[in-house]
């Protein structure tokens, strides 16, 4: 286990009677930890934070190879139930793919009071790696990560991820992509769509698009775009 990778579930203090849970699912890769900062802001504030560490994640990256999508979306419905026991009210929300997966929730369950999506795809900027992914697959098994020099310090404080990654695995991403297309529709719970102007694996369109997807009246949502920041912003520090 890397360390810090760990789910975590967090209770205000004091408790009140009547609790509130956020359900939190981190990104692709990524863990739990991305999301440490906001659950604790949450916590704060009087709700109930359970980020769970998905399937295959804050391990090795090997083990990305053992899970698809259906695992993770199965994983996802075990974790509201979880904090539904807990919990008279349950807000949705996830980091890129983990918003995905609370469309998936939201959509499943017309219980859940709202729903938060925090960079989350429908499609990607490269339009050509669905088409490229086999040969890809092919050629390289395994794809190292990038960053620009200036992120890599912030990455090292606020992430606990792979750095190389299963080239398999991106086509179970991408299946959580085409989930939520399917399932946008079916959401009818308040929504906040939430995308940085500088999401450098989205263009602007994607934000627009699950905005328009998504069932929810006019009235009940809300697109919301964080300025000068990268595709996870809610780790940005600049």
């Amino acid at each position: 286990m890397i360390k810090g990778a760990e789910s975590f579930y967090l209770k205000p203090k004091p408790e009140t009677d009547k609790k509130i849970g956020v359900l939190l699912f981190h990104g692709w890769t990524s863990s739990p930890y991305e999301l440490k900062k906001l659950g604790e802001f949450l916590s704060s504030k009087g709700y109930v934070v359970f980020a769970p560490l998905l399937p295959g994640h804050g391990t090795i990256p090997d083990d990305l190879n053992n899970f698809e999508w259906k695992d993770w979306a199965d994983f996802a419905e075990e974790s509201y139930q979880k904090i539904k026991s807990d919990c008279q009210d349950v807000f949705a929300g996830g980091v890129s793919m983990g918003g995905n997966l609370a469309i998936r929730l939201a959509a499943n369950h017309p219980e859940i009071n709202g729903l938060i999506t925090m960079g989350t795809p429908l499609f990607l900027r490269n339009f050509f790696l669905r088409i490229f992914l086999p040969l890809l697959i092919r050629i390289h098994p395994i794809t190292n990560k990038s960053y620009a020099s200036y992120r890599r310090l912030e990455i090292l404080k606020y992430k606990r991820h792979y750095w190389s990654f299963p080239t398999k695995s991106v086509g179970d991403a991408i299946d959580g992509m085409k989930d939520s297309s399917k399932n946008a529709k079916k959401v009818k719970c308040s929504a906040l769509v939430m995308q940085s102007t500088k999401d450098q694996l989205l263009t602007p369109a994607n934000a627009r698009v699950l905005f328009q997807k998504l069932g929810t009246s006019e009235i009940k949502k809300e697109l919301v775009w964080i300025k000068g920041s990268d595709h996870t912003f809610i780790i940005d520090i600049y």
